[in-house]
């Protein structure tokens, strides 16, 4: 089985304003589906990445106090699909909360000159493999990637690096642990089961760097 990867962005210039709802990125998603800019695919992930100068309210809380981004599905950005999509709010807006090499490391920078989008990368990472191992938000999937204590895959590592190397750029030491296409970057490890497929009781796992 082969996969395939294909990806589309789609700028969307304040249409909602500064100060976004998650419906309001429901309607994000919506308006780029509807409006042709983005392909209408039940079997993609429709990512909502922000500017520094937004903020997010959702579930009784918001970006940099509650959560630094989300994943979730909906039926009502395509009338009867199953949509996937998930919030990616900007690092830069509270590094010392949502970017990995300022929080954990006390780096002054990241690999690419550029905390916002360095960390959001991992954000990223976190909320597409969720999307992939739990894609309805289920409670049974928490129950097994976590052994019902730590949530879902990603989750169980949120900010957990593993080992790491160290570099340096105009701005300073940084922290990384993987390469990509001759790209440095700092990317949060995943939990992986440690023994047979989950049972939806106490599985136990570890957080890996590669599976």
């Amino acid at each position: 089985m082969g996969f395939n990867y294909i990806t589309h962005t789609c700028n969307d210039l304040y249409s909602l304003g500064k100060h976004l709802t998650d419906a309001n990125v429901q309607t994000i998603a919506a308006n780029a589906i509807s409006s042709g800019c983005l392909p209408n695919d039940v079997n993609g992930i429709y990512f909502v990445l922000t500017y520094v100068d937004v903020t997010e309210s959702a579930f009784g809380g918001a970006f940099c106090t509650l959560f630094c981004g989300y994943h979730g599905f909906s039926t009502t950005i395509v009338s009867g699909e199953d949509i996937k999509y998930s919030f990616i709010g900007n690092p830069a807006k509270c590094p010392s909360g949502c970017d990995g090499n300022v929080a954990v490391y006390g780096d002054k920078t990241s690999p690419n000159q550029d905390i916002g989008a360095d960390g959001a990368v991992s954000i990223m990472f976190h909320e597409l493999s969720e999307s992939v191992t739990d894609e309805l938000v289920t409670s049974t999937a928490y129950s097994a990637w976590g052994a019902g204590t730590c949530g879902e895959n990603g989750d169980c590592c949120n900010f957990v690096f593993g080992p790491t190397s160290t570099g340096s750029n105009s701005k300073g030491t940084y922290h990384y642990n993987q390469t990509i296409g001759g790209r440095r970057y700092l990317l949060q490890e995943m939990f992986a089961l440690s023994e047979g497929p989950p049972n939806f009781t106490n599985v136990p796992g570890t957080c890996v760097q590669s599976h």
